[in-house]
């Protein structure tokens, strides 16, 4: 458990290697089926998906998602989590129908759980909502990102942050660049106080707040940008996605 909570916190500070490394090795001394075991799984399946490995990403999510189904039962929000991640997968994998179909369970376990899990559900939600909007279905896509925001505001920077971001992708998108400009400042504000100035999100923030800028004919301000986010990211600047879904605290919640 140790090592696996030094993973997740390796990736929530964008060192991708070390907690690929760290959760490897916790899957090697856990051979038995056990609640540690589908956690590292399920977070091993994330790091396989930041890296862009779909299928080593899935297969893991796929047996984090068993065990748990057999461990906790199928409406438990430990699996709800699962789920969620799962569906990131598909929609990157362009399964938008089955990723709309693994977020829609998910929220369905949330919405009939007696407890309220607002961060994990706001992320479900926003990132339901990214996937409508990449199907054109906007007007539903910003009312799922408006309901994460209620959910996470106040609660954690890092979510509000990411929802904030989503929902400028999606008004920029419409036409609306007035208010998209204000909410990616926002959300920049946010990530910058949650994470730094140098965090790999930071870098898919400022891409597409730079190409929000090229659209509206502010091209010196997103020269600068641009050149901030090659600088962060090394050229590989792509993950905007909300990151309450790998469960390094599942076992202390449940």
């Amino acid at each position: 458990m140790a090592l696996n909570n030094l993973g997740e916190q390796r990736r929530a500070q964008g060192r991708y290697a070390d907690a690929r490394r760290l959760l490897e090795r916790a899957l090697t001394l856990l051979p038995d089926p056990s609640p540690t075991r589908a956690a590292v799984l399920h977070n091993l399946g994330e790091i396989h998906r930041l890296y862009g490995e779909y299928t080593r990403a899935e297969r893991r999510l796929r047996e984090a998602l068993a065990l748990k189904e057999s461990l906790f039962g199928a409406r438990h929000p430990q699996v709800a989590r699962t789920l969620n991640t799962l569906a990131r997968v598909r929609a990157e994998s362009f399964d938008a129908a089955g990723a709309e179909s693994l977020y829609r369970r998910a929220l369905a376990i949330w919405d009939a759980h007696p407890h309220r899990f607002p961060l994990e559900q706001a992320a479900a939600l926003t990132n339901l909502g990214r996937l409508l909007q990449e199907t054109a279905r906007l007007a539903e896509a910003e009312t799922l990102h408006r309901r994460a925001l209620d959910e996470a505001r106040g609660r954690d920077r890092t979510a509000e942050a990411a929802i904030l971001h989503n929902l400028a992708n999606l008004r920029a998108a419409s036409g609306r660049l007035d208010k998209a400009a204000s909410l990616y400042r926002q959300s920049l504000d946010l990530r910058e106080a949650a994470l730094g100035p140098d965090h790999p999100v930071v870098a898919t923030l400022l891409a597409d707040y730079a190409a929000f800028l090229r659209r509206a004919g502010r091209t010196a301000e997103a020269e600068r940008l641009e050149a901030r986010a090659r600088r962060i990211s090394g050229g590989h600047a792509r993950d905007n996605l909300l990151g309450h879904t790998v469960d390094a605290r599942a076992l202390r919640l449940f």
